[in-house]
């Protein structure tokens, strides 16, 4: 069993999202667009299984936050 999640951060590009994560903190995630059929899907696809623990989880939160941060200013 696992779960899928996309989610969107206004204002930031989900590419630049996936190569933070990667390069800082070893994260891996999946920058995704909509294409011809959902031109206006941008977003970032964590999929987190059923090993994942909540520590793990808190710990994708936290390096996004710091992400989020440093891409924005």
């Amino acid at each position: 069993s696992c779960g899928l999640g996309v989610f969107e951060i206004a204002n930031l590009d989900a590419a630049k999202i996936q190569k933070e994560l990667w390069d800082r903190h070893k994260i891996l995630v999946q920058h995704m667009t909509g294409g011809h059929r959902l031109p206006t899907l941008s977003g970032i696809r964590v999929t987190p299984n059923v090993y994942t623990t909540t520590a793990e989880l808190d710990q994708f939160v936290d390096a996004l936050n710091a992400s989020v941060k440093r891409l924005a200013a």
